[in-house]
């Protein structure tokens, strides 16, 4: 069968029908889903061992050549060619088809991105030429020139090695330019100096934490490359929010900052920052990251500043590049005065006891900002398996615990006595838990607590009733719980600040609300002309058209529309919206709201991570909410005029 296969004949023929399968898949993944569009999640995963199998083409290719150069008169290598040059050809195309589903699921450079994309294509395009001239010249040889195949043969490899440079790009920024500048910068007569210039000089800034960044940090989030829509690779680039919608930094809050946040989770969670794999910032970057925030993220701040506290500036002093010596004199005696000759900063909380425990449960504590004691936790990324047990553990920390997330995770009732000794606890998290009314005893004690998330808990009236014993208590979430609506207003009457959320359409007012309300209405101002009133809506108009799409393009589209697809979901469209996000469930489900992640999202309380539309955004109205409601329990159709669709009274 091999000698077969061997025939030249039969080898144009497999080339060629192998090529046509390949330009055939190729053309209707252009087809089906075209750039800036969706892919299901199987392509999505086939698409990330593109960076694995692309090495085979690139070493089989470059190995036909070598040998080919070193063939000789005798042809000894002749064979191997043949079998490298098939090896390649059938690796390239596979590689081409899960690069461009790669580049579907991928946050890259447009540009660079396409110019990768079109020389990845030719590659396993020229492999094909350069099989078939080399199989006619096996036939034909010595009446033919070498030539015929070794010109389609280097012109592969050298567009192999093209595709390879953007793709490279993409991958870890323009790194080779950089480099090259760099060192020329270095010889210059003119920049060289400025490199190796004095501590009076340098910025914490421009020494230290911009090529923090450019070591660790911008290969994905570049001027090339903006993985989620960040970029670090300015400081006012770093101030802007990335398709998270949060911040990277917050000058004077790195607790609030969502790089710090990335950077603190567990390496093997998904959204740790850098990635597992990567270069991970040392805990003398992290510290030197951390207080510079705090500090206010300055852009002037040099070196030298006597503000900076002496371990903090010595960590800075071996970071920057090149090394920087300090000047003579810079520090007295007993290390940097402030501005009136004062010590420095107050000395930095004991960390030990927070970083053991976070060694033993595999989770990160936070501080809430530099040198302060006070700490926060949240379980989210091992709720599954963050229990009593596990609650108890953290009494060695409980009075500098500020804010406790535990959301979704196994503690009971007889675990929440581990709480009673954080008598500096002012936010509570224990929605999704197994809490029940008895589980409220162990809460009583929490004299600071200013926040409790109750929802979808197992909470009734008798657990609510005991709550009047927090007076600093501010905020409650009661939703999908037993509490019903005379209790809390019940609990209201005694703690008369509080606001209790009991569902999207169903809270108990402030007292300052409710006073307002019973005020008598003031004197008459002077008339106003009524604003007009809303054009009527055509009745043969679609529902969908009418109602929904307004909606959705006034509440959504900002963040789910045709230029952003955050999630990668679209909500612009019909068409768009029922696709769906990489959530992996449905947006809209018709026939059944409750289970359309949209009204579940919209439904969550405001503050929590996953409710929709964000908090600092626009939020639905109870109207527009009960109108999305109704329109998927009616079977979320377009075709549906106003006039047949038995459109609510409410909600006309």
């Amino acid at each position: 069968m091999v000698s077969s296969f061997l025939r030249p004949k039969v080898q144009k023929s497999a080339a060629a029908v192998a090529f046509a399968a390949f330009a055939a898949v190729l053309t209707a993944a252009f087809v089906l889903y075209p750039q800036g569009s969706g892919i299901p999640l199987g392509l999505k995963v086939a698409g990330d061992f593109h960076p694995l199998l692309l090495h085979l083409p690139i070493g089989m290719l470059l190995g036909a050549v070598v040998l080919d150069l070193f063939n000789g008169p005798e042809r000894r290598h002749e064979s191997a060619v043949n079998w490298l040059l098939w090896l390649s050809f059938l690796s390239g195309m596979v590689t081409a088809l899960l690069g461009y589903f790669l580049g579907l699921g991928g946050d890259y450079k447009k540009e660079t991105l396409t110019w990768h994309m079109w020389t990845g294509i030719a590659v396993p395009c020229l492999i094909f030429l350069t099989l078939l001239t080399k199989i006619h010249y096996d036939q034909k040889q010595p009446l033919m020139s070498k030539s015929l195949y070794r010109a389609p043969l280097f012109t592969t490899a050298a567009t192999i090695m093209i595709a390879g440079h953007f793709g490279g790009t993409l991958s870890h920024g323009d790194t080779i330019i950089k480099g090259m500048k760099t060192l020329m910068a270095a010889h210059s007569p003119v920049n060289g100096p400025s490199i190796l210039e004095s501590a009076e000089t340098r910025t914490v800034y421009d020494a230290v934490i911009a090529p923090l960044m450019v070591k660790k940090c911008i290969s994905c989030h570049g001027e090339e490359k903006q993985k989620g829509d960040l970029q670090l690779h300015t400081l006012e680039a770093m101030l802007k929010a990335g398709e998270s919608e949060k911040p990277a930094i917050v000058p004077g809050d790195s607790a609030g900052s969502e790089a710090v946040v990335r950077l603190r989770l567990p390496l093997d969670d998904e959204e740790h920052m850098p990635p597992d794999g990567k270069a991970q910032l040392t805990a003398d970057e992290q510290q030197v990251l951390l207080w510079w925030i705090d500090k206010g993220a300055p852009r002037e701040l040099r070196i030298i500043d006597p503000s900076i506290p002496p371990d903090i500036q010595a960590k800075m002093i071996s970071m920057a590049v090149p090394g920087i010596a300090l000047a003579p004199g810079a520090h007295g005696e007993n290390g940097p005065a402030g501005e009136e000759g004062k010590p420095g900063e107050t000395p930095a909380p004991d960390m030990a006891p927070v970083q053991a425990l976070e060694k033993e449960l595999g989770v990160t504590i936070l501080p809430l900002a530099q040198n302060d004691p006070a700490l926060t936790f949240n379980c989210v990324n091992v709720a599954d398996k963050f229990g009593d047990a596990e609650l108890a553990k953290f009494a060695p920390l409980a009075d500098r615990m500020s804010e406790m997330n535990l959301g979704r995770s196994k503690v009971t009732d007889a675990g929440l006595a581990a709480l009673s000794g954080m008598k500096n606890l002012k936010k509570l998290h224990l929605p999704n838990t197994a809490v029940t009314d008895a589980g409220i005893d162990a809460l009583l004690p929490l004299a600071s607590l200013e926040y409790l998330n109750l929802f979808n808990t197992k909470i009734t009236d008798a657990g609510l009733a005991k709550l009047e014993k927090l007076p600093k208590l501010k905020r409650l979430y009661v939703w999908q719980t037993g509490v019903t609506k005379p209790a809390a207003e019940a609990l209201h009457t005694k703690l008369p600040e509080i606001v209790i959320n009991m569902g999207w359409d169903n809270e108990v007012k402030t007292a300052v609300a409710i006073a307002a309300a019973a005020a008598p209405a003031p004197a008459p101002a002077a008339t106003v002309p009524a604003p007009a009133e809303a054009k009527p809506l055509d009745p043969e108009q679609p529902v969908y058209l009418a109602l929904i799409q307004p909606i959705f393009l006034s509440k959504c589209a900002g963040c789910h529309g045709e230029d952003k697809k955050k999630g990668k979901l679209q909500m612009h469209t019909f068409e768009a919206l029922m696709k769906n996000g990489d959530s992996g469930k449905p947006t809209v489900v018709p026939g059944k709201s409750a289970d359309s992640l949209i009204i579940v999202r919209a439904l969550l309380p405001k503050d929590e991570d996953e409710h929709m539309p964000p908090s600092n955004k626009d939020q639905l109205t109870d109207k527009e909410l009960a109108t999305i409601r109704w329109w998927i329990d009616s079977g979320a159709k377009t075709d549906v005029k106003l006039k047949d669709a038995g459109l609510p009274d409410n909600l006309k």
